[in-house]
């Protein structure tokens, strides 16, 4: 069971608590599987803002993959958005290269100092 980007974090979790609950699994155990059923780069990307992946127990490695995840997904749909928007009918010019701005910030955030 692996978790891939685009589906749903929640309903894996909850399919992958079943599964854990179903064969008696440590925390350990649970923590265990937890990462080999991450993706590399949400990996990556928690270290990257700065999670101590080998230190952190289940449920706080449970979090933060949520909110990595959530957070690329929404990115991913920036970006797709702001490939396909276009000028409306009536729109200024001013509002929509701040509707492009906006995307863009949301697709390509500034890293944090």
């Amino acid at each position: 069971m692996t978790f891939e980007l685009g589906e749903s974090f929640i309903s894996f979790l909850s399919t992958f608590e079943s599964f854990c609950d179903s064969v008696d699994a440590t925390a350990a155990a649970r923590k265990h599987a937890f990462m080999v059923s991450l993706p590399e780069d949400v990996k990556l990307e928690m270290i990257c803002n700065g999670a101590q992946l080998g230190t952190m127990n289940y449920e706080e490695l449970k979090s933060k993959a949520e909110e990595v995840a959530c957070c690329s997904l929404r990115r991913n749909k920036a970006k797709q958005q702001l490939i396909q928007r276009t000028q409306a009918l009536g729109e200024t010019n001013r509002s929509y290269v701040n509707a492009l701005v906006n995307f863009g910030a949301i697709a390509y955030p500034k890293p944090e100092d």
